[in-house]
């Protein structure tokens, strides 16, 4: 009895986890959630067998019990014992029962939640490579070329073109980057007015490189900067 109180406590445990913080699981993690689930599915599984089994014979007493009290060959008492082992025992398999609905139920949910953090782990590796992505077009930029992006970003959006550094800055010398005739521009490669702006500049051979993170050393957050990449000195 003590360890089906124990196996109630472990499936409650895992559902509470699925409902509260399984959304934020690696794949490593979820499988090891889902094994937990399965092993404990198992161990009800063998419980409710052997409750079964037990239950059955403690019938199939109860029976030879009865006939004997009715040919007046055991005593009342005797036969009242017989009753309480198989209502206990058609309680205990009766919880028991419940418990592997919800062992069933955390299974399920266990491998749910790990198809979502192999699904997660794979978009994470994806940006991951992506992070940065790169356009040397012919290697060079204008003026006419930084005044002909700016007049087609405000048509195209309706605002002025967001440049978070033109030239040289603190940040660049802080970095010992060569920001000279380079520009950064305050979008994400991934919002509409990023994708705009990448296909912008490679359609006009204008080099650039995306940044979707930051990257140490580099970027401090996401952007996109325009010109050849920068140089350190």
């Amino acid at each position: 009895m003590m360890l089906t109180k124990i196996a109630l406590i472990v499936v409650t445990m895992m559902m509470a986890l699925a409902t509260e913080s399984w959304a934020q699981t690696s794949s490593s993690q979820a499988t090891a959630e889902l094994q937990m689930a399965q092993i404990n599915q198992t161990y009800l599984a063998s419980e409710m067998e052997a409750a079964s089994k037990t239950l059955k014979e403690a019938q199939e007493h109860l029976t030879r019990q009865q006939e004997l009290y009715a040919r007046g060959l055991v005593a009342r008492r005797t036969l009242e014992e017989a009753e309480v082992v198989v209502r206990n025992q058609e309680l205990l398999l009766g919880l028991l029962t419940q418990q592997k609905a919800i062992a069933d139920r955390s299974v399920r949910l266990a491998e749910e939640n790990l198809k979502l953090a192999e699904q997660r782990d794979a978009q994470r590796a994806h940006v991951n490579v992506q992070r940065v992505t790169k356009h040397y077009g012919r290697g060079d930029w204008t003026a006419k070329d930084f005044q002909g992006l700016a007049q087609a970003f405000r048509q195209q959006f309706n605002r002025s073109l967001p440049i978070s550094a033109l030239g040289q800055t603190r940040t660049h010398r802080r970095l010992r980057f060569n920001h000279v005739h380079r520009m950064d521009i305050a979008v994400h490669p991934d919002d509409p007015e990023g994708q705009w702006l990448m296909d912008y500049l490679q359609q006009n051979g204008i080099p650039f490189t995306a940044f979707r993170s930051s990257v140490p050393g580099q970027a401090t957050g996401p952007h996109i900067h325009v010109g050849l990449p920068s140089s350190r000195y």
